[in-house]
Formats: C-alpha cells, structure tokens, sequence
C-alpha cells in the first residue's frame, strides 16, 4: 500500500464542461449520499492545472453497478441533449429558466487506499475506489434537493407546472425520440435547476439507464394522469416518427380477447376544434379483424403503429382520454 497516497483525485474530464473547459476533482474519502444508483462524494473541482480561481464545489458520483467511460459518455450526450431541449423552452418562458447541469466524465487519477478503508468501515459502505474508476463530476447544488418527477416517469406533488410541459416538450420537440425522466433539483432565484435526467430514446443511444420504447411507455402511462390544462400546447401529435409494431404471430379474425384487445389502440385523425378527440371504448371495436402483421419493432415493448400525420397524442388529458393507457405488446 503506498502510503503517500493521502487524497482522492481525478484526471483532467474526458467530455467538457456547457463552456468548454475541462475539469479535474478531489473529493472526500467518505461518500455524502449513498442511493441505489450511484454513490455521491462531496468535493472540489478545477479547470486547467489546479487552477485555485477556478475552485468550485463539486460533486463526484460513481455508479454502483460496473459503468464504463463509453457508458459515461453516451449518459453525458443524452444529457447534453436535454440541455439543448431546455434552452429551446426558455425562450418561450418569461419569468421562469429551467437550468440543466451537464456533467463531465473523468477517470481517477490516484486514491487514498488507506484512509478510503477505514471510513468504508465506519460508515458500512463497501465499493472500493479504484484508480481506473471512471465518475461523474458535476457542480455541488446547494438547497433543498427535491425530486419532481422519478425515473420511472411519475410527477411528485411537488412538481411544477412548467416542469409538466417541459416533459411534453421534450417529447414533442423530437418528433417523439425520447422522453426525459428523473427530474430531480432545486429551486432558487426563479430558476429550476435540474441534475441527474434519465434520457429514453427510441434507439437505446444513451447508455445503460436509456430504457428505449419502454421507457418512453412507462413515462407516458405514469405522466399522463396528472396532466394539467397547461399542457395542451405541447400535445401536438403531428410529425411524430414511431418504430412499426410487433409482429404479431397469431393472426385473428372477429372479436378479439381481452389480451389482444389490450395490445391494439384505435386512432381516430384530429377534428376542427380546440378539443383533442376522444379514443372510442373497446366496445366500439368489436368486429376488429387484423389481417397483415406489420414489420418487427425496435425491441418487444413498442407502440403500434400511429396515423400517418395526425391523431390524439400519447399524452392525454385527465378530462379528455377515455381511455389513456399506453398499450404495449
């Protein structure tokens, strides 16, 4: 054991910070937060050689599971993306900003073996640090730290509206590419500052948490039902690009099975009018006979296939869906 290893420190970030510049952290032998994701150390970051006038607080958080760089980075790039979506809808805010924390990927550059294992022993925790661990390094918020919308895509009573339609936002601004889940921040001099977003797309592009098409259902089905009035701006559903349905190997003829009746959604097109049409009840669909299967998806949970270029939205309204399960196969 080299005992001249006396703190814990990474090299310059891999990826770069929202202005370009690269980062290098030492941080605590401790963490501050442990979660089922990822274990967070409090700690300091610089900007160039230990550059002292670029000291910020920081934070440093390694995953639980076995993540590698390219993990990392694939993260970062969906969070990247989700920067830009939130500069977009700022510019249609007045007197609200919703401010995105862009990580940085860095690998250790040395630890403290010593001193790492006996704060492991007093504080139960058990992941060894290694000098080839990589982490993410991100600015300390300071505040009361709240979680507006869990990974799994279900808004807290704390979250608010504009949050709601950022979420919608997100979805529409893709043309239906991704979603974005696990709002989670604080709220400071009019400005919501998020951290940690869980990005699912379409191609499963942004690393292990990017649960692709079923991400994409899970958030639709668990958001849809605290909709507010405010988000019927952001409830287009023109120029939404889907993946085709599951081929489906059984073909049926007459009244389908309350299984079958639960993989399939009528779509009706948008009528003239403020109001988004109502989906019919399964009653109304009694005689559907599916003759053709159409191509295989993306992987098994996906939509079926939607209208060409118009239709209700995948995110109803309380008042307005009659039915507003999203059906997966």
């Amino acid at each position: 054991m080299n005992l001249k290893k006396v703190d814990n420190q990474t090299l310059p970030s891999i990826t770069a910070s929202e202005d370009g510049r690269k980062w290098l952290a030492n941080f605590e032998f401790y963490p501050e937060v442990v979660g089922r994701q990822t274990s967070v150390f409090r700690g300091l970051m610089y900007s160039g050689e230990n550059n002292y006038f670029s000291q910020t607080d920081c934070v440093v958080k390694f995953s639980n599971s076995t993540v590698g760089e390219e993990d990392l980075v694939k993260y970062v790039d969906g969070v990247r993306e989700f920067l830009q979506l939130a500069k977009q809808f700022n510019a249609n805010l007045q007197n609200v900003k919703i401010v995105v924390l862009l990580p940085c990927v860095a690998v250790m550059d040395r630890n403290a073996p010593l001193y790492n294992a006996i704060f492991r022993y007093f504080k139960n925790y058990k992941r060894v640090i290694s000098e080839d661990d990589c982490v993410l390094l991100e600015e300390r918020l300071s505040g009361q730290f709240t979680t507006f919308i869990d990974p799994e895509g279900n808004p807290s009573s704390a979250c608010p509206e504009i949050l709601h339609q950022f979420a919608h936002f997100c979805f529409q601004e893709t043309k239906g590419q991704l979603v974005a889940t696990n709002f989670q921040g604080i709220v400071r001099d009019n400005k919501i500052f998020l951290s940690c977003p869980v990005v699912h797309s379409v191609t499963k592009k942004y690393g292990p948490r990017d649960r692709g098409m079923q991400g994409i259902a899970h958030f639709s089905q668990n958001f849809s039902k605290t909709c507010s009035e405010g988000c019927k701006k952001y409830l287009s559903f023109s120029g939404v690009v889907y993946p085709s349905a599951p081929s489906m190997l059984n073909k049926f003829v007459g009244c389908p099975t309350s299984q079958e009746k639960s993989t399939a959604i009528l779509m009706q097109p948008v009528t003239e009018g403020d109001k988004l049409p109502v989906l019919p009840a399964y009653t109304s669909i009694e005689s559907l006979v599916l003759l053709e299967s159409p191509p295989p998806p993306y992987e098994p949970f996906c939509f079926t296939a939607p209208p060409s270029s118009h239709g209700p939205h995948l995110f109803g309204t309380k008042s307005e869906y009659v039915n507003n399960e999203i059906q997966t196969v």
